[in-house]
């Protein structure tokens, strides 16, 4: 049995402010949700482990930016609480909007 996210509601809301994008991985069961600062600055600390994100600037150059890691396991949770955030980013709303409809398709056994 998965044990509940580790991720405290500060926690939550301070990455609802992010930007956030998935990674796939092989095996896909393997990928991770990078939550980033479009301005570069560094993601709230906490659950996951810190990294570094290459993304596309608004010159449309690649630069890298500190990201904060986390699987999909202690993602979700996070998605799913703070996409209704004021302050959410309109990718954390997606994400988390995403996810919430994937749960609802498994609870329903449409998956």
């Amino acid at each position: 049995m998965h044990s509940p996210s580790s991720a405290s509601l500060s926690h939550v809301f301070e990455l609802a402010g992010c930007s956030v994008v998935f990674l796939p991985s092989d095996p896909a069961r393997t990928g991770r949700l990078a939550f980033w600062h479009p301005d570069g600055s560094s993601p709230p600390e906490g659950p996951g482990e810190p990294g570094t994100l290459t993304v596309a600037g608004p010159d449309a150059l690649p630069y890298e930016v500190p990201a904060r890691l986390l699987s999909v396991a202690d993602g979700l949770p996070v998605l799913t609480r703070a996409r209704a955030a004021a302050h959410a980013s309109a990718a954390v709303a997606f994400w988390g909007a995403a996810g919430l409809l994937a749960l609802q398709f498994a609870a329903r056994g449409l998956l």
